[in-house]
């Protein structure tokens, strides 16, 4: 057998063989109550341990929990560390799905109470990912497979989630390695692109800066939206190679459009991924320095979740880019938590309205909402545009209610970088 040095419990190896064994035991009884149920569980934000408090620390986390597994289940169960912050717990004698999900609910519970270690106080909801064995999987190497597929589910979920799995988590697993491995390809072929949506003050329609979005020319398939790729990119870490790819280009568009006298400010999007590697800022920072830009060149767009998820943790490198200036910006405003409650607190400079709310101007509530909204940014000091706008009505109502900026279809699609610069000369002989 195969053992963690840490923890003393088995590791990957040592849990794949003791599968083996327990699923050749199972086999030899032949009946319904031999049934094995694999659980997976994963410490959430443990990285915050490692990163904010030392691996010592860290350490001394992942061995508490080690402990609590052990004078639960130890006499009676195969105990497991794979990997960093991941367990592995094996019941037998589970007949059913819900007694699976309710086995692996307790033992995240168990994980999932705080732990004091050297003065101080670490709360790490838990996550699990459930699986029947054999009944889903054949091999101990397959039922591990089979319930980080549903492990990983379960953190897309979010904090304290079980998931069990099933074979359209397994179809679905095969489709998104599938786009995981075409997304490398592409990353290498350059097939990715850069497209720019154009905003404009809601004084004048004067443009004012543009959003940066990737889209993916794939060569049997066509123009793939983010929709189609971005979560895939975001679980296989791609996504900061797409970051960096979106960055790299906008900046050297910024300098070639500054050269023929078009001066926009350029939006970049940033997801948690992003946010999360401790070299964002600096990346950013290198990258306009690189290009000669001032870091009132870029803005950085987050979703209301990636600021809300984890505001701490993330306010360290968000301050460090404002203070060389770069804006912060909420993107989709108002659907995610609770805005309004958080928005003083919040490293940021503007917030873009959610089309959502746009599509309610006919409504007096619509009006109402908007309204109470820019003047709740502008006391803030921030900067307020509205996104979706697709006619001149609703152009002039949101300017009426105080909106700074506009975007959307109405006044341009996005847009190749040379048809941003013809639209701009037209606007600017139009005003």
């Amino acid at each position: 057998m195969s053992f963690d040095e840490l923890t003393g419990l088995y590791d990957r190896t040592g849990l794949q063989v003791a599968l083996k064994v327990l699923a050749g035991d199972s086999a030899a009884q032949g009946a319904p109550e031999s049934g094995i149920a694999l659980v997976l569980l994963d410490l959430g934000r443990f990285r915050t341990v490692n990163d904010g408090h030392g691996r010592h620390t860290g350490d001394r986390v992942l061995q508490a929990a080690a402990l609590r597994l052990k004078a639960a289940f130890g006499e009676r169960r195969v105990l497991a560390r794979l990997e960093s912050d991941m367990f592995g717990l094996v019941f037998s004698g589970v007949t059913s799905d819900g007694e699976a999900k309710r086995l692996a609910g307790e033992a995240a519970a168990l994980l999932s109470d705080p732990y004091d270690i050297a003065g101080m106080r670490f709360s790490l909801q838990t996550r699990a990912g459930v699986v029947r064995f054999p009944a889903a999987a054949e091999r101990g190497a397959e039922a591990i497979v089979a319930a980080e597929t549903a492990l990983a589910r379960a953190k897309q979920a979010g904090p304290g989630a079980i998931m069990l799995f099933n074979r359209q988590m397994r179809e679905r697993a095969w489709a998104n390695a599938r786009l995981e491995h075409d997304l490398a390809l592409a990353m290498h072929s350059g097939e990715f692109f850069v497209l720019y949506q154009p905003r404009v003050a809601a004084e004048d329609f004067r443009p004012t800066s543009v959003e940066a979005l990737i889209r993916w020319q794939h060569p049997t398939r066509g123009v793939v939206q983010p929709t189609d790729f971005i979560a895939a990119a975001e679980l296989s870490g791609l996504i900061r190679s797409l970051g960096r790819f979106v960055l790299t280009r906008s900046c050297r568009q910024t300098v070639e459009w500054r050269a023929r006298g078009i001066d926009l400010t350029v939006s970049i999007n940033a997801s948690a991924v992003e946010l999360d590697d401790p070299n964002y800022a600096q990346m950013v920072l290198s990258t306009l320095e690189r290009f000669g830009l001032e870091g009132a060149a870029i803005e950085i767009e987050l979703t209301e979740s990636v600021l809300m998820g984890s505001v701490a943790l993330r306010r360290e490198a968000l301050q460090h880019l404002r203070k060389k200036g770069v804006r912060i910006l909420i993107d989709d405003f108002g659907t995610g938590y609770s805005s309004l409650a958080y928005l003083h607190e919040l490293p940021v400079d503007g917030i873009k309205i959610d089309r959502q709310f746009v599509l309610r101007l006919d409504e007096p509530s619509g009006v109402s909402v908007i309204r109470a909204i820019a003047d709740l940014g502008h006391s803030l000091g921030l900067t307020v545009t509205a996104e979706g706008v697709e006619q001149l009505s609703q152009a002039r109502r949101l300017k009426a209610c105080g909106v700074d900026e506009l975007q959307g279809y109405g006044f341009a699609k996005p847009l190749r970088a040379v048809q941003v610069e013809k639209w701009v000369n037209r606007r600017l002989a139009a005003n």
